[in-house]
């Protein structure tokens, strides 16, 4: 016959049907909650390339306009997805001012380093008018569905002249 007065017996049972129903109860909470509730965004991907059909070989697209900031890395063949809570979740629908920036390479210094020493910031590959939502005139508009963008960006009018003056 079993000692009831011993505590850690009946404690043992009691706790473990109780973390049983508390470890349920949870996982019923979490589904009914949401995890992985659909969170509004559509696929978003797309290309940016030269005005003269060179893709850009790396930078950030980004967009600006709703209460979320989608943005994605461009690969090296000009290519890039954007997400908003995860890195290629995509948009949410609606109208956007996008801002590109477009380098050689990436700039892969730590944040430190980097502001310590921003003339060794990557050249920019396109025209600055793109770098800031309030100078760039580029505009989409992402609708329900899959969306595929592209964008045909202007050179940076400075590494023309540099390239002029080395030639001379």
């Amino acid at each position: 016959m079993q000692n009831l007065a011993e505590p850690s017996l009946l404690f043992r049972r009691t706790a473990g049907r109780r973390q049983t129903v508390v470890l349920a109860a949870g996982l019923l909470l979490a589904a009914a909650i949401g995890c992985g509730k659909d969170n509004g965004t559509v696929p978003v991907a797309g290309t940016a390339t030269l005005t003269d059909g060179t893709a850009l070989p790396a930078g950030r697209v980004m967009l600006y306009g709703g209460e979320t900031g989608p943005s994605g890395q461009i690969q090296p063949d000009g290519s890039f997805r954007l997400g908003t809570f995860t890195t290629s979740d995509g948009a949410r629908p609606g109208r956007y001012k996008v801002v590109v920036t477009g380098v050689a390479q990436p700039d892969t210094r730590p944040y430190e380093e980097a502001m310590l020493h921003p003339e060794l910031t990557p050249q920019p590959l396109i025209h600055p008018k793109y770098g800031r939502v309030e100078t760039t005139d580029l505009e989409v508009e992402i609708s329900a569905g899959s969306n595929e963008l592209s964008f045909k960006l202007e050179p940076n009018p400075k590494l023309n002249k540099q390239t002029s003056k080395k030639a001379r």
